[in-house]
């Protein structure tokens, strides 16, 4: 179940209440009830693909960068085009969209290089060019058809939520939830945690093991044998 007053700052964000009555600062209040972290939930390869061939034109470039790239919402539609380091494949997170529309940095104050795989770049080049063709090439590397830095909640209900109805996925996964789909297709892809961890951001590893150590495993263990394996072959030839 979901708690009310999670229920309540949902309709805040919205700007359907003007604040949350299920919100207090004093912790012995009662109705400040304790914090639950929202279910964490991935797509998978096959469904990773069909979420993205699912997403609106406007919306795919966007997409393939939440889901390739592990970025945040918040991230992406402040992303500027001089953060795009084209020789280093490479994309630099400075600052992030808050929830009202101000910009600030990122989670935890801590700036970022996140690596871009080939496709991605690509991609990039693609989406400037067709900016450029369009309305001419602004300072923003994903905006509104006027220019504009997009709305977090727009991108949710105009973007995500109709790719996940088109492509025939769950409605519970949270737009959030494709910077969890980067992790785990990463490391389902045998990269390592220390990958993840320095692609997320995350400043102790300890917090990309809590969430995402369990796919990995599988990988330690055949890394095990392997290792193993080579110094006991050694040994006995």
């Amino acid at each position: 179940m979901i708690p009310l007053r999670q229920i309540l700052e949902a309709a805040m964000r919205e700007g359907i209440l003007g604040n949350n009555p299920a919100k207090n600062d004093d912790r012995d209040h009662p109705l400040e009830l304790p914090y639950e972290r929202p279910t964490m939930r991935h797509l998978n390869r096959e469904e990773a693909i069909r979420y993205l061939d699912a997403c609106e034109p406007w919306y795919r470039p966007l997409g393939e960068m939440l889901v390739g790239a592990g970025l945040r919402i918040g991230e992406a539609i402040a992303l500027e085009w001089r953060d795009i380091d084209w020789d280093g494949s490479a994309v630099q997170i400075s600052r992030a969209a808050k929830d009202g529309g101000e910009i600030g940095t990122p989670k935890g104050d801590r700036s970022r290089t996140v690596l871009l795989a080939p496709y991605l770049l690509n991609l990039l080049r693609d989406h400037r060019a067709d900016q450029a063709s369009a309305n001419g090439i602004t300072k923003l590397v994903f905006r509104s058809p006027e220019g504009l830095m997009l709305n977090r909640h727009n991108v949710r209900r105009r973007g995500h939520d109709i790719a996940l109805e088109d492509a025939g996925l769950s409605p519970l996964v949270r737009l959030h939830d494709l910077r969890h789909t980067a992790a785990t297709l990463w490391l389902a892809a045998e990269e390592s945690i220390y990958f993840v961890q320095q692609q997320l951001g995350h400043a102790d590893i300890q917090t990309t093991i809590d969430q995402y150590g369990h796919p990995d495993k599988q990988a330690h263990r055949e890394a095990a044998a392997r290792a193993a394996a080579w110094w006991r072959d050694a040994a006995s030839e």
